[in-house]
């Protein structure tokens, strides 16, 4: 079977989110996406999702099934973290079971960067820039390093780059 061109998986991915009756704003947040204009450039095709590190997190955010996944992406494993995993467990979980225990926990546990937590230290009692002392923003912006193999570095080029995103990652 060919690879289906982004542009196919997002005309998918589009018709996914209408089914789960959420916002992008909402999935995106959801699947820990820093920026739901991501999960719009691949609703656009300009993105193929299904290739993306956000494959799993989609999958379980939108509620697909073991044959969605399968038809999407054929070769697909989803690790299931240890604490989830049972060692009393008499069978092996299926492919749908996985999903549905999914957890982006190991996105979460990712130490902040020391110039993230310097910012926060620094600015974060000034009620200006309170948004800096949320978990969900902080974990939002600690993905900031992976958009260019540095993102910021210093407590001044964290707090620049809050101000610059804040509308988007904060509600």
């Amino acid at each position: 079977m060919a690879e289906k061109s982004p542009w196919e998986l997002g005309a998918l991915l589009k018709g996914y989110i209408k089914a789960s009756g959420k916002t992008q704003r909402q999935i995106a947040d959801e699947a820990g996406m820093p920026m739901p204009t991501y999960l719009s450039q691949m609703a656009n095709g300009k993105v193929n999702w299904v290739r993306s590190d956000y494959f799993p997190a989609l999958v379980r955010v939108l509620g697909l099934k073991e044959e969605d996944v399968r038809f999407l992406r054929p070769e697909a494993v989803i690790e299931i973290p240890k604490s989830i995993a049972s060692p009393e467990q008499a069978r092996p979980l299926t492919l749908q079971e996985m999903i549905n225990n999914f957890s982006t926990q190991a996105l979460i546990d990712v130490p902040l960067p020391e110039g993230l937590v310097k910012a926060i230290e620094e600015y974060g009692s000034n009620p200006k820039y309170a948004g800096l002392n949320r978990e969900n923003v902080q974990r939002q912006l600690s993905l900031a390093r992976f958009y260019d193999g540095r993102g910021p570095q210093t407590a001044v080029e964290w707090l620049t780059y809050y101000l610059s995103v804040k509308d988007w990652i904060e509600e």
